[in-house]
């Protein structure tokens, strides 16, 4: 939970016994995984690449009525899948109620409008509308970002959170554009680009292991190189077949059709991968004193 000097609750519990300064909890040095969240996992990457879409289709002027569809599939997807997370879905739209203070239902808000707005410009077709469709998602996804900033946790800090995010957003959107739209080098050159920044900046965490004290980005590259080997190898994996290497052979080869398909696949893979990792590996603080679990 967050400190108490961020929550400021109204009840407080105070121990008759004082504790040293330097008392750890007797589990101190174990390191184990979080809940895996899979909802929220393909709620967020679903998200991500339709409002990446967005963007990189009206950036570079590739917009059409079938990118739109496409988008507008993913953000349905994404808004779906949310909904395996709550134990009673039909009552989602109270979350709306606390727009004042909730980051939750600001990104419920942000998202809702995010999705009728790409809806009209399936219809409606307008650069304005188009405009406020790549605004209102990149709004959605900073909600998104503030909800996990908001838990104060030392592995969600904003700027962890938020490279990812809108990593995501800028690679998944990046990649689909390639496989929708025609052949352009640059369009190749940035995908590989932001999948190589992407890539080194989640790698940073495992010079983290030389750490002399149990910092709790330690504790996450240990699980890292441990219990969550596995994923994290096909995540990086993943990621620079599918963001580097596939993208590699596209340039040379200026075909982009079926090698796309799979360098979009291979993206999409890799960062549902990178956000189950980003729940399972993120360490908490626990309180001093009791026994080992």
């Amino acid at each position: 939970a967050p400190k108490s000097e961020y929550t400021i609750p109204t009840t407080r519990y105070r121990a008759e016994i004082e504790f040293p300064a330097n008392t750890e909890p007797a589990d101190f040095t174990e390191v184990k995984p979080q809940p895996a969240h899979w909802p929220l996992s393909a709620m967020l990457v679903l998200t991500q690449l339709s409002v990446g879409l967005a963007s990189s289709t009206f950036l570079l002027s590739a917009d059409s009525n079938k990118t739109r569809w496409i988008t507008l599939g993913f953000a349905f997807a994404g808004l779906a899948a949310s909904g395996l997370h709550l134990g009673k879905p039909f009552r989602a739209w109270r979350a709306l109620v606390n727009l004042r203070r909730s980051w939750l239902s600001r990104e419920i808000a942000a998202f809702s409008l995010f999705a009728a707005l790409v809806s009209a410009n399936v219809f409606f077709s307008a650069t304005t509308l188009s405009a406020a469709v790549v605004v209102s998602g990149l709004i959605a996804v900073f909600t998104s970002v503030m909800i996990y900033v908001d838990t104060r946790r030392v592995l969600w800090s904003p700027k962890e959170t938020g490279i990812k995010f809108f990593g995501s957003t800028a690679l998944l959107g990046l990649a689909a554009t390639l496989m929708l739209t025609s052949f352009k080098a640059p369009l190749v050159v940035a995908l590989i680009l932001v999948s190589a920044t992407k890539l080194a900046f989640e790698a940073k965490v495992f010079l983290r292991l030389r750490d002399d004290d149990w910092s709790l980005q330690k504790k996450s590259a240990l699980l890292l190189c441990r219990n969550l080997k596995a994923v994290a190898l096909a995540r990086f994996l993943c990621g620079a077949i599918g963001g580097i290497f596939l993208p590699l052979l596209i340039l040379e080869m200026q075909a982009p059709t079926f090698l796309a398909v799979a360098a979009l696949g291979l993206c999409f893979a890799g960062e549902l991968l990178e956000r189950h990792l980003f729940f399972r590996a993120a360490v908490t603080p626990k309180m001093p004193g009791g026994v080992a679990a």
